[in-house]
C-alpha cells in the first residue's frame, strides 16, 4: 500500500478537525499545514526510495458556497 493511501484509509471523511480525507485528496484547514504535510509526504516517500511530487491548492470558502 502507498503512503497516501495510508494515511487517507486512517483519517477522518469529515472537515470537524484539522485534517481529514475525502478517499482521494487530503484536505487541511491552513496552508501552512498543507505545506508541511507535502514536505513529509515526500520525505517519508524518498526515505523508502521512492521518488513523488505532492501538489496543494487551496479551496476558496466563498467560491465553494456558490458551487
Amino acid at each position: 500500500m502507498d503512503l497516501f493511501n495510508a494515511i487517507c484509509e486512517r483519517l477522518p471523511d469529515y472537515s470537524e478537525g484539522r485534517i481529514w480525507s475525502t478517499g482521494d485528496e487530503i484536505l487541511v484547514r491552513t496552508q501552512s499545514a498543507a505545506e508541511t504535510l507535502a514536505d513529509l509526504i515526500e520525505l517519508v516517500a524518498r526515505q523508502n526510495g521512492e521518488e513523488v511530487i505532492v501538489n496543494t491548492g487551496y479551496y476558496d470558502p466563498e467560491e465553494d458556497k456558490k458551487n
